[in-house]
């Protein structure tokens, strides 16, 4: 067995922002077992080393920093592996002084979760403590109909007036869609009405229209699970079509995905994929 990631699920302590497309509330939730998450803890470090896996990413079903211990152990546990954090970003910008403890600690990567053109300006100080400390930033951009038309801001429109203009190392887009296998929500029917003008489809015809007639775009790797890296202006850029993975074949897993009931599975959305 081969995977891309381990994904590091922190026990639930809440979440701090109310996403309309939250997709916890579509896979649903389950109990933490914080004594055996932590007594698991070698166990998983040895299958990560057994797997290849090339980086960990802190996450979780509601927001990871609020459980700051665990997160600190989990860095300290991994840091070994470049790790990342994945965060919406509110406690780091609230408390500013937590982005340097994390820096001690072992953090390699911040990876900041927005949903509107306004948080590269709102989160703007904590972009620059990242640098400043030795970390990356990185910015998932999730998108649906809440971000400026495409005839407004294109591609490239983000890469020069959001990423460069704020310092942000790395940047993605990801596709909101809804999980497969899930009942319909609420969140669901959020999704449906708020996808409608195409957009992501739209930046992402216009990035391959840049790429095809640009200079300032180049290649750099396949990513394992199918996905591409690209180095834009000296951003690293990729996408995601599908925000979490269902299936696979056994040595193209995306990640493999360490709850916090104390379990390692290999799909958010199927408790029958648990290893272990």
């Amino acid at each position: 067995m081969r995977a891309n990631n381990l994904s590091v699920s922190i026990p639930y302590k809440g979440c701090d922002k109310s996403c309309p497309y939250c997709v916890s509330k579509m896979t649903g939730y389950m109990e933490s077992d914080e004594g055996l998450f932590f007594g698991k803890m070698d166990k998983v470090l040895h299958m990560a080393e057994m797997s290849q896996v090339s980086s960990v990413s802190i996450t979780g079903k509601g927001e990871p920093m609020l459980n700051l211990e665990a997160v600190k152990e989990v860095i300290r546990k991994f840091k070994n592996f470049p790790v990342e954090l994945q965060t919406n970003g509110i406690l780091l910008k609230k408390n500013p002084n937590l982005i340097g403890i994390l820096a001690s600690e072992g953090l390699d990567v911040v990876a900041l979760s927005f949903d509107r053109i306004e948080d590269f300006e709102t989160y703007s100080e904590v972009i620059n403590l990242i640098d400043s400390v030795g970390m990356t930033s990185r910015v998932t951009l999730n998108v649906t109909d809440n971000l400026p038309s495409f005839d407004e801001f294109g591609f490239m429109d983000y890469i020069n007036y959001s990423c460069k203009k704020h310092n942000v190392h790395q940047f993605s887009i990801r596709n909101i869609v809804a999980p497969n296998h899930t009942e319909w929500t609420k969140y669901h029917q959020w999704i449906e009405d708020n996808t409608k003008e195409g957009l992501y489809q739209a930046l992402i015809d216009d990035f391959e229209n840049e790429k095809n007639n640009g200079e300032n775009i180049h290649f750099l790797r396949q990513l394992p699970y199918g996905g591409k890296l690209y180095d834009v202006e000296g951003i690293s850029y990729t996408s995601f079509d599908y925000c979490i993975q269902d299936e696979n074949n056994g040595d193209d897993i995306r990640s493999l995905i360490y709850q916090e009931d104390g379990h390692l599975y290999t799909s958010w959305n199927s408790l029958a994929s648990r290893i272990f």
